[in-house]
């Protein structure tokens, strides 16, 4: 029979069962000493369990593990010294299949950061500046090796108008709500 020609009676059956359970702890600690500061840490020790069943045409066991990274951390913080905003996060992933596939991602680190200023331009125009880097530790794999994460570098500017809309001044709008006194014909 041929497989590519539906008339000609052949089927392919394909079948997928087992489980998949994953069981540790994450966390997360967030200090926040001030409205303009912040920081936090975030981990992650976990342990998977594939027993995955794939069948075409005869079945196999698939035994994947590692779907789940075992070691999983991260840092941010973001804080205001001299009127500039500081912000950094990293984070460490440990190595993990990805998919169900033969692909593994090794262990990888990256840090991010950027650094604003936000101004007045006459009083009615808020403006920030930021300048910042992804993955400033250098490239990685994310999800395999033909997927690899680049350092990007980055400038931002960014204007937002502040100025009352016409017609909303103190004294114009107490004129437009006045109401004129009705006159008889007196």
């Amino acid at each position: 029979p041929d497989p590519t020609d539906p008339v000609d009676g052949y089927y392919l059956s394909l079948q997928n069962g087992g489980f998949y359970s994953t069981s540790g702890v994450e966390g997360e600690i967030t200090y926040r000493p001030s409205q303009y500061n912040m920081y936090k840490f975030w981990f992650n020790k976990a342990k998977d369990l594939d027993l995955g069943q794939k069948n075409m045409e005869q079945a196999f066991l698939l035994n994947s593990p590692e779907k789940t990274p075992d070691n999983a951390l991260g840092v941010m913080g973001s804080c205001e010294i001299n009127q500039f905003r500081l912000s950094t996060m990293g984070f460490y992933i440990d190595r993990l299949n990805w998919d169900n596939s033969s692909e593994t991602v090794n262990p990888y680190f990256r840090l991010d950061a950027n650094v604003s200023r936000t101004f007045s331009i006459a009083g009615q125009i808020k403006a920030t500046i930021k300048l910042g880097g992804q993955s400033l530790t250098g490239s990685y794999n994310e999800y395999s090796d033909q997927f690899e994460v680049d350092p990007h570098y980055y400038v931002s500017a960014k204007m937002e108008e502040f100025q009352m809309p016409r017609g909303l001044a103190k004294n114009e709008q107490k004129q437009r709500h006045a109401v004129p006194l009705r006159q008889s014909g007196r």
